[in-house]
């Protein structure tokens, strides 16, 4: 599939409670015990495996993915599998990478407040990209003081356009992304030094974000190719068979069969048959 596309696509969120980190036997977990009807979604994921799908053919850095994907009937399972690169990426972080990390993270619990021990809000959504239904579970920051979900981001003090340029291709395309996939309309950044100290702050919605980067990049059109490319994998899978879809760097996403691997809890299993055998 080429990695060029255009068109529109909406969101509509919905919120629930996840209360752990957002991995997919916790997403498995809260729709057995809020006895969620899976029959009603496409797509079971989180979020963040949809914002590298779709910022693909926008990343200046080509950065690699590869994800997981089975179909219990008419429902498809998606997760990450880490990549070569991935994972030299990660065993090669730089110290001074390490330390901006952290500094965000302090970032995050001086503005919203946080004890030590405190974590981010962890959330379920039901969504819609383009005709396909999902179901996806986040971590987000947290909530502002009037109850609003809030995502809070550091970044570097800018000095020039080129600066602000990369600013607006990069991190406030994925902030944006990141956001819309989950209805979240405010985000807050902290802006700071080369030690680490927040010289200033900025609050943007999704519309300010939208309107400074009209130039760089169209979310309508971002939108339209996440659609694009996640229903013509999901129409070329096959119940009880494992695939892969993967990105490598170059100018397309491609789907392969994979083997079988039963990594899918069985009581999971058990309970997605019985939604479909009550509804049949």
């Amino acid at each position: 599939v080429s990695t060029q596309s255009t068109g529109s696509s909406g969101i509509n969120a919905e919120y629930g409670d996840l209360n752990e980190v957002p991995t997919l036997d916790a997403l498995f977990k809260w729709v057995c015990e809020n006895n969620f009807v899976i029959n009603n979604v496409n797509l079971l994921t989180y979020r963040g495996l949809l914002k590298k799908i779709a910022v693909t053919m926008h990343d200046v850095y080509k950065n690699d993915w590869c994800v997981r994907l089975s179909k219990i009937h008419s429902t498809v399972i998606m997760d990450e599998i880490e990549t070569e690169a991935q994972k030299f990426r990660r065993a090669n972080e730089s110290e001074q990478q390490k330390r901006f990390q952290y500094y965000g993270h302090q970032f995050e619990k001086e503005i919203l407040d946080l004890s030590s021990d405190q974590k981010e809000s962890d959330i379920v959504v039901t969504s819609k990209v383009g005709k396909l239904r999902c179901l996806l579970a986040a971590e987000v920051d947290g909530r502002d003081k009037t109850g609003n979900l809030v995502e809070i981001k550091t970044h570097r003090t800018m000095f020039n356009d080129h600066h602000r340029r990369i600013f607006e291709q990069n991190k406030l395309l994925n902030t944006y992304i990141q956001c819309y996939l989950v209805g979240i309309n405010h985000t807050f950044f902290g802006f700071r030094d080369q030690k680490g100290y927040v010289t200033h702050t900025t609050s943007y919605s999704l519309p300010d974000i939208e309107e400074r980067c009209a130039k760089q990049w169209n979310k309508d059109t971002i939108m339209c190719f996440l659609s694009k490319i996640l229903q013509w994998a999901l129409d070329q899978i096959e119940t009880g068979k494992v695939y892969h879809l993967y990105y490598s760097g170059d100018d397309s996403i491609r789907l392969k069969q994979v083997e079988n691997v039963n990594y899918l809890p069985g009581w999971f299993i058990e309970f997605a048959n019985k939604c479909y055998e009550n509804r049949d």
